[in-house]
């Protein structure tokens, strides 16, 4: 993710502060926004809270003695009434946010395929040739970038201190910092980006004017601008909540991805969505001097839009009285399962699974531990709500007689994996996009 460093004062200009005190010296945890980071428009309207919650970004050793383990910060959001985006209320610290960051593209089978799927849809859209440079702007473990072919430049930017490259093609550089033109631009030399990525990172950018000014002077006569982020209308008929975290800044419509492009020299031709965490949107954009004709796709997507009210804070109303809902029903399942004498585990850790977590009220007291592919991650414990990550090795040793499926939109290919676990009379609990339980006779909804 850009924008890993500390607060850069001349961005939080106008934001109230709210001192948090650690055990070892004052900190500055987070800030509430008084005007809209977009736009300037002090006009907020609030619209849903998801209470306070602890940071879901971080996974830690031990709670005993951390800092940040009794430290919740409020999870809100707001709508601005000069440009409509929707936004969190809060702006964290981004030291604290991704000082350990465990998140890895490679260890995900579905994310690779994204990834891969990505690099094949911006290439057929941009006449691509040997020598030419891509960039990859939030690169992580750099995944994305090695699904190009190897006769182009390949550059990655990734802010995280604590990911490690020495698996990946030597061709590839990444530069192991925040995102900014004067960063990149020492590696280009005299070259332009025919193709530049940015996936799922865009919403967690503080200053998205500087960031798409610096894209486009990046950004070759010609080349493209690909951005997949987290789409706001499939967010609210889906409940996927747990895409508002603190680590994402903005829930973006294309009228309101369209509007900050436009405000900085570059235009969207072409959009489509998919499923990809819980249901994001892909758009692609170009220099507006250069601009391409709008597609059909573009076109009916506005025009959809403009029928959801995104405008208006009575849909955000409604939405939170599903999530209630939703919230009333997972809690009564696993009281009743518990009343039963049954145990229960969870599958899969993530950040988006944390915030889930702590909406419905869980922590090791209700769910003593979590299953966890990811080796950097076995043997952490999350954040505040103490539970304890284990092997998938150890989880199906343990043998829960329900595990509840955190990283729910991967369905398909979770019960693929867990095949003998359900043979055996296991049961999987999906919370989203609708409670069911799965088992070995089928599905049932709850």
């Amino acid at each position: 993710m850009e924008g890993a460093s500390a607060f850069d004062e001349s961005t939080l200009t106008g934001l109230q502060s709210v001192m948090y005190v650690t055990r070892r010296k004052p900190k500055e945890l987070y800030r509430n926004i008084t005007a809209c980071r977009i736009c300037g428009d002090t006009n907020l309207a609030d619209c849903v809270s998801f209470g306070r919650q602890f940071l879901s970004t971080t996974f830690v050793d031990t709670n005993e003695g951390h800092p940040l383990s009794d430290a919740k910060v409020p999870l809100s959001l707001v709508l601005c009434a000069g440009c409509h985006t929707l936004q969190l209320k809060e702006s964290v610290d981004r030291t604290s946010l991704y000082g350990d960051y465990s998140y890895r593209n490679s260890a995900n089978p579905t994310k690779r395929m994204v990834l891969k799927e990505i690099v094949a849809d911006v290439i057929g859209r941009v006449d691509i040739t040997k020598g030419d440079a891509v960039l990859d702007i939030g690169a992580n473990d750099g995944t994305l970038l090695s699904y190009y072919p190897n006769n182009v430049r390949r550059i990655g930017v990734e802010p995280a201190s604590n990911i490690s490259w020495a698996d990946l093609d030597r061709s590839i550089a990444i530069i192991n910092g925040a995102f900014s033109a004067d960063n990149v631009k020492p590696v280009m030399g005299q070259s332009q980006c025919k193709i530049i990525t940015t996936v799922t990172m865009l919403s967690g950018v503080q200053d998205l004017h500087t960031f798409a000014r610096d894209v486009k002077s990046l950004l070759a006569d010609g080349g493209v601008w690909c951005i997949q982020v987290s789409y706001l209308p499939q967010l609210l008929d889906t409940l996927t909540f747990h895409e508002v975290c603190h680590e994402h800044l903005y829930y973006f419509s294309l009228g309101t991805l369209k509007s900050l492009l436009e405000k900085n020299g570059l235009s969207i031709f072409d959009v489509s969505t998919n499923t990809a965490s819980g249901g994001s949107i892909r758009a692609f954009a170009t220099h507006s001097e250069k601009a391409r004709k709008k597609t059909a796709a573009y076109d009916d997507m506005l025009k959809a839009e403009a029928k959801l009210a995104l405008d208006e804070a009575k849909t955000y109303a409604a939405f939170h009285k599903r999530l209630l809902k939703l919230k009333a029903t997972i809690k009564s399942f696993i009281r009743q399962e518990h009343e039963a004498g049954y145990t229960i585990a969870g599958l899969g850790a993530s950040s988006k699974a944390n915030v889930m977590l702590q909406f419905f009220d869980i922590d090791k007291h209700v769910l003593p531990y979590i299953s966890e592919r990811n080796p950097d991650k076995v043997s952490l414990r999350t954040l505040g709500t103490d539970i304890e990550l284990v092997s998938e090795r150890r989880a199906r040793h343990l043998n829960p007689d329900v595990m509840m499926v955190l990283p729910w939109h991967l369905k398909s290919e979770l019960i693929r994996r867990e095949k003998r676990y359900l043979e055996n009379g296991g049961k999987l609990m999906f919370p989203m996009p609708y409670p069911h339980i799965v088992t070995r006779c089928g599905e049932t909804l709850l």
